[in-house]
């Protein structure tokens, strides 16, 4: 399968593993956790991560681990999609910023281990709220994720803007740039 394929193929999956996020994320809304999933994934920050887990009836809990399961297909289809995406765009770019460019496609899968880290960790917490060892762990996961996803999509959206399709015309001929 050709690299565009494979882009457009995890760019559905992302979708659509995003949509079903958002709504299994629904539930876990409460005055504990003003931004959901978000709150529970950041619990270090303010302390907060036993009465996170004790301000959901198991019910929730439960919804709350199958949402940290389903974002395990997510994060590998995000980190593909924005993978191959770089990828696609390490051509197009001036010589000197190709390196960058694959440096940031690498950063995409890292951003993804990052997630897988931090659940595994709030999965622990969600197995064992007043067991606080594994806080920290699960908040810099996330903090690490959500650093290397802004790098990787703020280049994205850079290479994208400055030498995506819409700079070509003809048969496939990059618009010269100035240097």
């Amino acid at each position: 399968m050709a690299r565009k394929q494979l882009f457009y193929l995890s760019l559905v999956v992302t979708v659509l593993s995003s949509l079903a996020l958002t709504a299994m994320g629904a539930p876990l809304t409460n005055s504990q956790t003003p931004w959901g999933i978000l709150s529970f994934e950041l619990c270090a920050y303010g302390s907060s991560c036993t009465a996170i887990v004790q301000s959901w009836n198991s019910s929730v809990q439960l919804k709350a681990a199958l949402s940290l399961g389903v974002d395990y297909l997510f994060m590998v289809a995000y980190s593909a999609t924005l993978f191959l995406g770089l990828l696609m765009m390490a051509d197009p770019v001036p010589p000197g910023l190709r390196r960058l460019t694959l440096g940031a496609a690498a950063a995409a899968w890292l951003a993804g281990a990052a997630d897988a880290l931090e659940n595994y960790f709030l999965f622990q917490i969600l197995l064992s709220p007043s067991n606080l060892q594994f806080a920290w762990p699960a908040t810099a996961s996330a903090t690490v994720k959500f650093i290397l996803l802004g790098f990787t999509l703020g280049w994205l959206a850079f290479t994208y803007l400055g030498y995506g399709p819409h700079q070509l015309f003809g048969k496939g001929q990059v618009i010269p740039h100035s240097p």
